[in-house]
């Protein structure tokens, strides 16, 4: 049996809705854990849901082997080096909910990378994310959400190894008193740590706030305009603290489980404190831009078989929300990707595409304009119900402004059993 997608909600924040009823229909989201590119298809009726009734709770457990040849590891034009790397990878996902009241999901994954040569570089990333909502009243929803990221970067000097974290929290509510008119008001955290002194410039912490009033003009479209005001705290000294504000109007239309189509646009306005001790390097200090911000998109279900997604964004970035230019203070960036699904019938073959081509510009000449494009493809097929082989390839080329282009890829091949 192919998995359901039970909800589906255009925002940059957790906003979950109770749907139907739970004694009736399956609550089971379809979602493909990937590892290195390859994805692992949890089946529908697997064996613990099974065992626990499969209608208010569903659990998937899943563990495998697998094995990528990356043929330039470090991303670089010069000093290529191609390595083989066997990761050791295991991941959960728990989704539940009550009609009308509650709804949770949780999902997390490890692996482990031991690389065939360049075995200095080897080990240990994951993820682990959770968010729910509450309903108190008609009028009233709560939500809640958490995360914790661990990359393992991968430099050409074996004394830069160092892992990267990343922190996340969110709460907000949603108030709706009509059936046309919602306000939501959320707070988002985001923090992100260096192992490293070598590169603990890089550190930050981000709180958000922001405003989110909605009215539905038809029973298919919404309009919304959303406020925010963010606070940027670095804590190294290559980049400066900022305070930016932004607003965006927007437009949002669904037509059943088969169609979505967005759009919004708006501005943002970034302050920049002064940094003393990144001296000249540092552009912006004491100063404000003020850009715009543009995101188009949508997603097509054709039939039960296939589904397409695409968005076009352009929106500024804080320089120390990056680490692509660091003596920047914001960067421009131009984004378009899409994404095709194919998984027919049961669903135990699945086949996933998602090709992006991206122009990023940092605000100081210092440091060089860059374009990347690439694709990712991801087959997978489910054996059993308990056993799940995959194979990806994944292809990227970069090129800097006043420099030739240069390309990577990747192959890789996995099984994995799942529960």
């Amino acid at each position: 049996m192919k998995k359901t997608v039970i909800a589906s909600v255009v925002s940059s924040t957790l906003a979950l809705t109770a749907v139907g009823s739970a004694a009736a229909e399956d609550i089971k989201e379809s979602i493909y854990p990937s590892v290195n590119g390859s994805p692992v298809t949890l089946m529908n009726q697997n064996l613990i849901t099974q065992k626990l009734g499969g209608r208010l709770l569903n659990l998937d457990i899943w563990a495998g082997e697998f094995i990528r040849h990356d043929d330039n590891v470090f991303n670089t034009k010069s000093e290529k080096k191609s390595d083989t790397i066997y990761t050791t990878a295991a991941g959960f996902l728990l989704q539940a909910k009550q009609a009308e009241q509650w709804s949770l999901k949780a999902e997390g994954q490890f692996q482990r990378n031991n690389y065939k040569s360049l075995k200095a570089y080897n080990g240990n990333e994951g993820f682990f994310h959770a968010n729910g909502s509450y309903t108190f009243s008609p009028a009233l929803t709560a939500r809640l959400s958490a995360g914790y990221d661990r990359s393992y970067d991968r430099v050409r000097e074996e004394k830069d190894i160092y892992s990267n974290s990343q922190y996340k929290a969110g709460a907000g509510v949603t108030i709706s008193p009509s059936p046309f008119f919602d306000l939501d008001a959320d707070y988002r955290f985001f923090a992100q740590r260096r192992k490293q002194d070598l590169v603990k410039y890089t550190e930050y912490d981000d709180h958000t706030f922001a405003l989110r009033p909605s009215y539905k003009i038809t029973p298919n479209t919404k309009a919304y305009f959303e406020a925010s005001v963010s606070k940027v705290d670095t804590k190294g000294s290559w980049y400066t603290d900022s305070t930016n504000y932004g607003a965006v109007f927007g437009l949002a239309w669904q037509y059943r489980d088969t169609a979505t189509v967005y759009g919004e646009a708006g501005v943002v306005s970034m302050h920049f404190d002064n940094n003393s001790n990144a001296g000249s390097l540092l552009d912006y200090q004491d100063k404000s831009k003020t850009l715009p911000k543009i995101r188009v998109g949508g997603t097509l279900a054709i039939n039960t078989d296939w589904k397409l997604n695409g968005e076009i964004s352009y929106a500024p970035q804080v320089g120390a929300t990056t680490t692509s230019a660091r003596n920047s203070a914001y960067v421009k960036s131009l984004t378009v990707a899409g994404g095709v699904l194919y998984s027919p019938g049961a669903g135990r073959f699945t086949a996933k595409f998602t090709p992006y081509v991206s122009n990023t510009k940092p605000s100081n000449s210092m440091n060089e304009e860059f374009r990347e494009y690439g694709a990712t493809l991801g087959l997978s097929y489910s054996v059993f119900d308990w056993l799940n082989v995959s194979a990806g390839y994944r292809y990227t080329n970069t090129k800097y402004k006043n420099d030739s282009s240069y390309d990577r890829q990747q192959f890789m091949l996995g099984a994995a059993i799942t529960l």
